[in-house]
């Protein structure tokens, strides 16, 4: 391995410098959002090209390897003119005058990443970084130069190789872990975190900013945090200490499309929802197999039945052309980012039951089925009732304080 430059640069908190003080050649660091993970790895792949080694920033997608990307660059364009690297954006690369250099890669084509010989490796969101790219591709490039690699990540609960890793680097020689909450980085306002912890919910709390792994299926959903409400009969919605006209909320829908209708397959949901004082109330929800041609003009009669102002529909792959058909046929539609998996897609869910934020219509046929899918999430049957109801959380969940750290 290139012999590692001497010199810190400036900007590391006490409890970043832990971990780039460490001697071993393996680091992982588990933190909470915001404690500055993304700047300690770039100053630990900066440290190792201005010692003339070669280093990678390895993130599971192309998107989150631009965050890192970003960091990089802005820290490059601050050297002086004596060092200045070399910067090409379009490969995301960073050279050094005297040969060491840092590229930004994507793991999702792991295929890409064989050939290099290498100093050091930052592993970025590495819970979401399938095994194999570490065992198959990045440790052997490692090898030959004796390179060693930071593993940083937010928790996803404990059945991934983040967690497993995390357990067996206890006893492994030459690994340190380290574990950091986010009011360890001394410029976040403790304050501010405590206000998030009263609105975003414990089990996202402990998750996103105390770094815990929370274990699937214990307690996402209980049913302490189940709120109802009642139609009167002047039409009223009285629940969650309100006494409202319907005429006087906006109305939204939220679909989960299945795409066949075998035995086997998912159900297509539409939910139908209205949204007062921060509250969401469930008005209704449709849940059947049927076929993809019948999933729009079923969502359209739905919406036109109960005046919806838009549509929500997640942007991943199977459901862009459900997308394109929405907007032809007059829906408004309001595309959702397409989360890594179904237990970080229910979080703000979770988050918003806990608060009370969420009702469902008392005794509506549909309530035994979705209470029964909610409190068996992730480990029931079917799933597909809780990623339409995460959808409309979502809707408003992204303008909570939690979405920016």
């Amino acid at each position: 391995m290139a012999k590692k430059y001497a010199p810190k640069l400036p900007g590391l908190h006490v409890a970043q410098q832990n971990v780039a003080d460490s001697e071993a050649r393996w680091k992982i660091l588990c933190a909470g959002r915001r404690f500055g993970k993304t700047r300690l790895g770039v100053q630990l792949c900066i440290e190792t090209a201005l010692a003339g080694g070669r280093a990678w920033w390895v993130a599971p997608t192309f998107a989150i390897a631009r965050v890192g990307w970003r960091a990089l660059e802005s820290a490059a364009l601050s050297f002086p003119k004596e060092i200045e690297p070399k910067i090409s954006i379009a490969n995301m690369e960073v050279q050094f005058p005297n040969g060491g250099f840092i590229a930004c890669k994507s793991a999702d084509n792991p295929q890409r990443l064989r050939g290099e010989g290498l100093d050091f490796i930052v592993i970025d969101e590495a819970a979401f970084v399938k095994p194999e790219v570490w065992q198959e591709v990045l440790r052997p490039t490692l090898t030959e130069r004796k390179g060693g690699a930071l593993f940083i990540s937010t928790p996803l609960g404990i059945g991934n190789w983040f967690y497993d890793l995390w357990q067996q680097a206890e006893d492994k020689d030459d690994w340190e872990r380290f574990h950091f909450s986010t009011i360890d980085n001394p410029s976040i306002d403790p304050e501010e975190v405590e206000s998030a912890k009263n609105e975003v919910g414990s089990i996202v709390f402990a998750q996103e900013y105390m770094a815990e792994f929370i274990e699937a299926g214990q307690g996402l959903f209980k049913q302490e945090w189940f709120s109802y409400f009642d139609e009167m009969p002047d039409g009223n919605y009285v629940g969650g200490g309100a006494n409202l006209n319907p005429r006087d909320m906006r109305h939204f829908g939220s679909i989960d499309v299945a795409v066949t209708t075998e035995d086997r397959s998912d159900y297509t949901v539409i939910v139908s929802c209205a949204e007062a004082n921060g509250k969401i109330y469930i008005e209704d929800v449709f849940r059947r197999k049927i076929e993809s041609p019948d999933i729009i003009p079923e969502a359209k009669r739905i919406a036109s039945q109960n005046n919806w102002n838009y549509i929500c529909i997640e942007n991943q792959g199977l459901s862009k052309p459900f997308i394109a058909e929405a907007g032809r046929s007059g829906l408004k539609v309001r595309e959702m980012r397409a989360e890594k998996d179904k237990i970080t897609k229910s979080l703000p869910l979770s988050a918003r039951m806990e608060s009370g934020d969420i009702l469902f219509r008392k005794d509506a046929p549909w309530l035994a089925e979705l209470e029964r899918e909610l409190l068996t999430f992730p480990v029931g049957k079917n799933d597909d009732m809780v990623d339409a109801l995460g959808m409309a959380a979502s809707t408003l969940q992204q303008r909570r304080t939690w979405e920016a750290f």
